[in-house]
């Protein structure tokens, strides 16, 4: 059986965020889909480090 993806969505992905991502991003069953901010440079920061990830500005607009 082939195993599942979780699709990681973050609301918040400022300082916080930066210290749990890589984890994430280690785990081979972690597909980090998604992220939100309020902050304009945290979300280009965000893009910039996780490409293939979408971006969001609020929390309303990713669900």
């Amino acid at each position: 059986m082939a195993e599942k993806q979780l699709k990681l969505g973050v609301i918040g992905i400022g300082v916080g965020a930066s210290e749990m991502l890589p984890h994430f991003e280690a785990a081979d069953f972690v597909d980090l889909y998604a992220g939100a901010d309020i902050n304009p440079d945290v979300r280009k920061r965000f893009g910039e480090r996780y490409p293939e990830a979408k971006v969001y500005a609020s929390a309303e607009e990713m669900v």
